[in-house]
């Protein structure tokens, strides 16, 4: 197909996991330039006004244990490599993403998805022989597949016949619990979709002659947040005013099961807002719908969620 390539012929592997379950990608960088202009001369040459640093997003179906949560801690970073599966060639590699925000989102009818940013402070681009995970590291090509050996031969990443892929576990609509204040549900309401977010700052500290950060500090506190949307039954809207006499708290769990064998399947993830603050309350009704509203909620870590 003139040399297009594919989704089926493409492998996204994360450190040493062939990942599955991504469904859309995307890498690359913007580098910070601004020119020079002199006195009598006008423009000259350009200039770095900025460090060099990438990005990265990944949105994933949620077929396995939440992958990229692993990757919340203050010095967790990653590094990914697109293989061409035809070629055993790279298409792209990074190294050193640190994640700024994880989302978890679902819905009636729907798989969970998860939705993951990173800055990379490493380096990034497309060619196998001068960006792969480390510095040293290359692909090693043999008649079972792609795989990428560091500068003494360990293998760091393998194919699919090696068996590196992740335990599938699968939620739906039906094994997912959500509990507030200990309390299935918000009362009596319906909860048809909701999204958790954690946003985490970080900043890169750089020094003079290193081009490469020393260190990735993260600015606290982090901050976490919960969207829900509900189906009206008996909530009575809280007034706008009410938030400064009595903000309302609440301590929000939600709990991913497999959904074989639910009730009673494996735990697959579990996300916490301690002492959440109601910050958002919207009524919506329209002609051809239920009437429904949507709930926000905030809250925030000292330190990296586990």
């Amino acid at each position: 197909m003139y040399n297009a390539k594919l989704n089926y012929e493409q492998d996204i592997i994360i450190d040493t996991i062939n990942l599955m379950g991504i469904y859309r990608l995307s890498a690359g960088y913007d580098i910070p330039e601004t020119n020079i202009n002199a006195i009598g001369m006008g423009y000259r040459f350009p200039t770095i006004n900025g460090p060099l640093v990438g990005n990265v997003s990944l949105d994933r179906f949620f077929v396995t244990k939440d992958f990229f949560r692993q990757y919340l801690g203050e010095y967790a970073s990653f590094d990914g490599n697109v293989i061409d599966k035809k070629t055993k060639t790279q298409i792209l590699g990074f190294n050193e993403a640190y994640v700024t925000s994880h989302s978890v989102s679902s819905s009636v009818g729907s798989i969970p998805t998860t939705s993951t940013q990173a800055l990379v402070v490493g380096n990034i681009g497309g060619s196998a022989a001068t960006n792969l995970q480390r510095p040293g590291d290359e692909i090693f090509v043999s008649t079972s597949g792609a795989h990428i050996v560091d500068a003494e031969g360990n293998l760091l990443v393998a194919n699919k016949n090696d068996n590196l892929f992740e335990d599938v576990y699968i939620p739906n609509q039906g094994s997912i619990k959500i509990e507030c204040d200990g309390h299935d549900g918000f009362t009596f309401n319906r909860v048809v979709s909701f999204d958790y977010n954690t946003q985490i700052s970080r900043e890169p500290m750089f020094i003079i002659g290193k081009k490469f950060p020393v260190q990735v500090n993260s600015n606290l506190p982090i901050s976490v947040s919960g969207n829900f949307s509900i189906e009206y039954d008996e909530l009575l809207l809280k007034n706008l005013k009410d938030y400064f006499s009595s903000p309302q708290l609440k301590n929000i769990k939600i709990q991913l099961f497999d959904s074989k064998g639910y009730p009673g399947s494996s735990l697959i993830e579990s996300y916490n807002i301690p002492n959440a603050r109601l910050v958002g309350h919207e009524l919506q009704s329209s002609a051809n719908g239920k009437l429904e509203y949507s709930l926000s909620y905030v809250g925030y870590f000292n330190a990296h969620p586990q």
